[in-house]
């Protein structure tokens, strides 16, 4: 699933996630580019560090930037899935129902 700037924000704004920057509470954020082709703000990490198998293995985070500190923010990119799979089911639901 790739993850849009768009996608992000509604996210954000459909989960509650505060607007403000924790460490110098601005507001603004940049959703960096596409890193490894799976979407904007992407990155994955594996527990042991081996940056070799990186991208078979371990959490992957979607990311964004404070606009005035700098502040990396992560977000677990399976939360983000589960909401939009979430969002689907229910759609198709009222679809079955009207």
């Amino acid at each position: 699933m790739i993850m849009s700037p768009e996608l992000i924000a509604e996210f954000f704004e459909d989960v509650g996630v505060k607007k403000q920057c924790p460490a110098c509470d601005a507001e603004g954020w940049i959703v960096p580019p596409d890193t490894e082709g799976d979407g904007t703000g992407v990155l994955r990490f594996r527990a042991d560090g081996n940056d070799k198998d990186k991208l078979k293995s371990g959490l992957t985070y979607v990311y964004v930037i404070c606009r005035n500190c700098g502040f990396i923010r992560p977000h677990t990119r399976a939360q983000i899935v589960r909401w939009v799979r979430a969002r689907e089911e229910a759609g198709s639901a009222e679809r079955r129902e009207a």
